[in-house]
């Protein structure tokens, strides 16, 4: 996984699972909200650890693939989110006329700032400078998952 992947894919989830979450806060029932609360936690503990280790790496001039435990952590947090979004698909009735229905409107303004931040991350790797890398480095920071207490109830 190159750099520019990395960090597309840590926003991807992010904006996803705090939609996610939002949805849920909006409309679910107490027990949901206390599950999902379990459920982003521990998805935003892997993403927290993901995003320490890609620092190092990157400290180290190292690859994102140095990182060994990436995969399994990204698995284990997409899993989270992946479930935190079944929930709140769940509590969506479904638009007749709309494809995906509600959550793919609210998702869907979240995906041209995830290209744009894509095309801005796009760096040849073996180029890197101080600079750079620091940048790299801001950029993977800025995909840490707000803590759930933070995520305000989506309005829908």
């Amino acid at each position: 996984m190159s750099w520019q992947d990395g960090v597309a894919r840590l926003g991807q989830e992010r904006h996803q699972a705090e939609t996610c979450a939002a949805v849920i806060k909006a409309r679910g029932s107490v027990a949901m909200i206390d599950n999902a609360l379990m459920t982003y936690s521990g998805a935003k503990a892997e993403i927290d650890g993901i995003i320490a280790g890609l620092v190092v790496a990157l400290a180290k001039d190292d690859e994102p693939g140095s990182l060994s435990s990436l995969n399994p952590r990204l698995e284990r947090a997409t899993a989270g989110r992946e479930s935190l979004c079944r929930t709140a698909r769940s509590l969506l009735a479904p638009d007749p006329g709309a494809k995906g229905g509600e959550l793919a409107a609210i998702v869907e303004g979240v995906v041209g700032s995830l290209i744009d931040a894509a095309r801005a991350l796009i760096i040849d790797s073996r180029e890197r400078d101080a600079q750079t890398r620091k940048t790299i480095q801001n950029q993977i920071e800025a995909q840490a998952w707000a803590p759930f207490d933070a995520i305000v109830p989506a309005r829908l």
